[in-house]
Parts: C-alpha cells; structure tokens; sequence
C-alpha cells in the first residue's frame, strides 16, 4: 500500500511541475567528468521565452 501511494504522489508531483510554464524554451545540461581531480564539469545552455522577459535567474552552485 505504501508503495502505491508513493508511485502516486510522485505522479501528481511531476504533473504539478510540468503544468507549469518553464520561462525556458530550451534547456539542455552536460555533466562531464574532470580528470585532474574528483568532480565534474557542468555545462548549462539554454534559450528563454520571449513572453518571459525580462527575468531574473539564479543559479545555485554548491562549493
């Protein structure tokens, strides 16, 4: 039973994200590994909406 209801709330929360409208109209990321040390490289390019602008972002970078 709890699995079920699990599977359910993780539906409903994916429709709830997806119903809302992205200020993006293209957003496409690439993780790649770095060699010299332990971590990756992250590559983030993307296109906005023009009904969005003007818009703020951030971006959230973990140290």
């Amino acid at each position: 039973m709890k699995k079920i209801i699990t599977i359910t709330l993780i539906f409903l929360s994916v429709s709830i994200i997806t119903a809302q409208k992205s200020p993006f109209e293209e957003l496409d990321f690439a993780i790649w590994p770095e060699y010299d040390h332990p971590g990756v490289l992250v590559f983030m390019d993307g296109t906005l909406r023009q009904e969005a602008l003007p818009i703020t972002l951030e971006f959230r970078i973990p140290d």
